[in-house]
């Protein structure tokens, strides 16, 4: 991001209601053309994330749980970006290990510069 735009990012996202502070994981290579909850197929490369189910109790006109198409600026203590909420995961699973969002590998790697399990991340949901 340039200076004048994460910035104004930045300042939009911490007047933001939601803030979340824990770790962010990356889905692994196997889940490479596997639909997500929105029915798109996860590439791996697109600035993406899972949620946990339990955080947004959203609902569609089915009753449903709908997170499609939320954005999140997630950062780590020295870079930050905004992914699309695209999925969800077990709640149980995210609340055992304090997981917030399960990046894109894609969007892991521009927010740490490698692949390499787990790190601390505050998020926010715009």
């Amino acid at each position: 991001m340039t200076g004048l735009s994460w910035l104004l990012t930045l300042t939009v996202a911490l007047s933001a209601p939601v803030a979340l502070a824990g770790d962010a994981t990356y889905y692994a290579a196997p889940y490479i053309g596997r639909p997500m909850r929105n029915g798109e197929p996860y590439t791996g490369d697109d600035m993406t994330c899972a949620v946990s189910a339990a955080l947004w109790p959203l609902r569609n006109n089915w009753g449903q749980r709908c997170f499609a198409g939320r954005r999140m600026l997630v950062c780590s203590a020295t870079n930050c970006v905004i992914v699309r909420v695209t999925d969800t995961g077990d709640a149980d699973a995210f609340a055992r290990h304090g997981v917030v969002a399960d990046l894109s590998r894609g969007a892991y790697r521009a927010l740490f510069g490698r692949l390499d399990g787990k790190q601390q991340v505050r998020a926010w949901v715009l």
